[in-house]
């Protein structure tokens, strides 16, 4: 998804649009947008038109919501976030007698997860992280926007007052999941910390 590597295995980019200044309370609000995505199946699809290969990427102008960042102490705190993205899923044929890839569009609505954690410990982003990133935000497979590299926002990861935070740890977080209105569809991701 990036040129240079320093994203590893991600697959979805979320960018806050403003910085998040926490007022008295240790509340901030900002806003975010998926600005790329990419999902491949692991194996085919079997249909009755034959076997296809799915991807999903992004479709279009992305919309806009709104993140409230809760701090609860000086190591993070909780967050509500809904997640709305619009997608593409691209059905590209392994055998059957068509030989032509299909497209699908879908605007998906995540509400937020009253669970969701975060933690802004330093320590625990990828030491090769860049400050900004050029990224494919369209789909074709060819990096074509700059965006700002990680921030010590780490989305999934709660740590007890005084513990120190391990890779194991960090690699054992809980999922943080979304639902869609009718909670259909659950998008669920879980973090990883790379070495």
């Amino acid at each position: 998804m990036a040129t240079n590597g320093s994203l590893g295995v991600t697959d979805t980019i979320v960018q806050r649009l403003d910085d998040a200044a926490f007022n008295e309370k240790g509340v901030a609000v900002t806003r975010l947008q998926v600005r790329a995505l990419s999902f491949e199946g692991a194996a085919p699809i079997k249909t009755s038109c034959g076997l296809f290969k799915v991807r999903v990427t992004l479709d279009g102008e992305q919309p806009v919501t709104h993140m409230r960042i809760i701090r609860n102490d000086e190591n993070g705190g909780h967050f509500l976030s809904p997640i709305w993205v619009n997608v593409k899923m691209i059905f590209t044929p392994v055998s059957g007698p068509s030989r032509e890839s299909l497209e699908l569009s879908r605007k998906l609505r995540f509400a937020a997860d009253p669970k969701a954690v975060w933690s802004d410990k330093p320590e625990l982003l990828n030491k090769r992280t860049a400050s900004v990133v050029k990224v494919d935000t369209d789909g074709d497979r060819v990096p074509d926007t700059f965006l700002p590299g990680p921030s010590n926002f780490i989305a999934g990861l709660r740590t007890p007052v005084g513990q120190a935070i391990s890779t194991k740890a960090a690699s054992t977080a809980d999922a943080i999941c979304h639902c869609d209105e009718s909670c259909y569809y659950q998008h669920c991701t879980y973090l990883v910390v790379l070495q």
